[in-house]
């Protein structure tokens, strides 16, 4: 405001800051204002709420009505926009930004749509090992996800039809989220025969993956009859000195193959050691497992036994302790510190002791 005088020949002024208070108000891009969020499986996915208003607004978001759950993949991108990594179909929903502040609020909601190809998450058995005897109930159950449209599961065994296995097969959905679904097949076989061993497929695939879906196989193997576990070969003796490797096998027989487990000085080996030097193996069909020790430590000393173990019985083969001798070759000296052990390397006797419960 500015006022004078032309008399007198002064001006005087004064001079107020107005703020003007605004609801907020969300501006949506114009690609995502109509037609929502459209994206394929697997690719991060923006989503945008640009919010104006006096005072800022704080923004809030929302799936499906409910609070959104941030984590290391659902995260803002700043204090208004989000971003999902690796978006799948359970990623499918509407979403809501709620801008707020002391003047009022406003939101905008837009569907996010995911293209999933079909795909099989999971194929199992009743016999997580895929092993049985004639006459048992075999169940194999396959677990397929994708885009609804379209979606088929077929099942086959050995490149061929299981139409003519007298096998019984459901299907269920487990999730079913807007065009999202997680679907399962069951192919029950109620009393099995030998002729009922073999490769089995389950497929699927829907119009995002026509004519080249996706699959997973497994073997089922049937047996005539029981047989208890029996150690056919053991290991031999060995020659292993500190910072060398070192594998010692047993081999079985028995229907269905037997559980074989390792211990030491009685405690059961993982499969993978802590420090990843120590591991149990074993074969595809069962009959034989590896004990794997690298860079063999002193630390390794010890009784060690396999067993294996079946519903008829078990059988344990014993060994004497296996000992880790001093390297001539690195002088003794492991991680910085000198060994005052003799510079030997041990030979492994090996002495078998037969065990078996019926």
């Amino acid at each position: 405001c500015v006022a004078g005088s032309v008399n007198q020949g002064y001006v005087k002024q004064s001079s107020a800051h107005v703020t003007v208070r605004a609801s907020p108000r969300i501006a949506v891009p114009e690609r995502q204002e109509t037609d929502g969020l459209t994206h394929d499986s697997g690719k991060a996915v923006h989503i945008r709420c640009s919010a104006s208003g006096y005072p800022y607004p704080y923004v809030s978001w929302y799936k499906d009505n409910q609070p959104l759950i941030f984590n290391d993949r659902i995260r803002r991108t700043d204090v208004q926009n989000i971003v999902i990594d690796k978006a799948g179909g359970l990623d499918y929903g509407d979403y809501t930004c709620v801008a707020k502040n002391s003047m009022g609020t406003d939101n905008v909601s837009r569907t996010l749509v995911i293209n999933v190809q079909a795909k099989v998450m999971t194929l199992n058995a009743s016999n997580e090992r895929g092993y049985y005897l004639t006459g048992d109930k075999i169940v194999l159950t396959c677990v397929t996800e994708g885009s609804m449209a379209s979606l088929s599961i077929s099942w086959s065994k050995d490149g061929t039809s299981v139409d003519r296995l007298g096998a019984l097969i459901r299907e269920e959905n487990d999730v079913e989220l807007y065009d999202y679904l997680i679907k399962r097949s069951v192919l029950e076989i109620p009393v099995s025969r030998l002729e009922h061993e073999g490769n089995y497929r389950c497929s699927v695939e829907n119009y995002l993956n026509l004519n080249r879906g996706d699959s997973k196989e497994m073997m089922i193997r049937v047996y005539p009859e029981a047989v208890a576990p029996k150690l056919l070969s053991g290991p031999q003796s060995t020659e292993i000195s500190e910072e060398n490797n070192m594998i010692v096998t047993c081999y079985f027989s028995g229907a269905p193959p037997p559980w074989v487990t390792w211990r030491k000085n009685g405690e059961i080996l993982k499969p993978i050691s802590d420090d990843g030097r120590v591991k149990v193996l074993a074969s595809n069909d069962g009959l034989n497992s590896n004990l794997v020790i690298m860079d063999a430590h002193k630390s390794d000393n010890g009784n060690y036994t396999c067993q294996g173990r079946n519903s008829e019985g078990f059988t344990a083969a014993g060994f004497l302790p296996i000992k880790i001798g001093f390297n001539p070759d690195t002088g003794g000296v492991k991680n910085g510190t000198n060994s005052s052990s003799p510079g030997l390397i041990f030979t492994l006797p090996v002495l078998f002791l037969w065990l078996l419960l019926v």
